[in-house]
């Protein structure tokens, strides 16, 4: 599974992209571009969700800071996994210890290291989304 041929462009998501996956679990993908910030002022943004996935750039770790300090506040009490995307980009050995310091410091069930363009933990991602989801109770 992968989400870009590799002949696809990358495009920034604009505004809100909400995706149906499967029954139970809708994505919104809320962009962590700060002119986009006042989708995700509401708490309503947040408040129902299951399981946030906190998607950074791993070519840009600057991404993973900056989304932190944006969004923390309004994700802490909630379940909520890393994902660090773009792996085919950058040499991982260099990474893994900030991302599981991370991971542990923010509360962070898990982590998930992945690439749209080579599809590299792509399924496993999804896979551990849907088992998790299908077990919370909503409330």
């Amino acid at each position: 599974m992968k989400f870009l041929s590799k002949n696809e462009k990358v495009k920034m998501t604009i505004g809100v992209k909400i995706i149906k996956l499967m029954k139970n679990i809708v994505v919104f993908d809320l962009s962590g571009q700060k002119r986009f910030e006042f989708i995700t002022k509401s708490d309503l943004v947040f408040k129902n969700a299951r399981l946030v996935v906190f998607v950074f750039d791993l070519s840009r770790p600057s991404t993973l800071y900056n989304g932190l300090k944006r969004f923390y506040d309004k994700i802490k009490d909630k379940r909520k996994i890393l994902v660090g995307n773009k792996s085919d980009l950058v040499n991982l050995s260099n990474l893994i210890s900030l991302i599981e310091r991370t991971a542990n410091k923010y509360n962070f069930e898990k982590y998930f290291i992945t690439s749209a363009k080579t599809g590299e933990g792509v399924k496993e991602l999804f896979s551990y989304i849907a088992n998790v989801v299908e077990r919370i109770p909503y409330e």
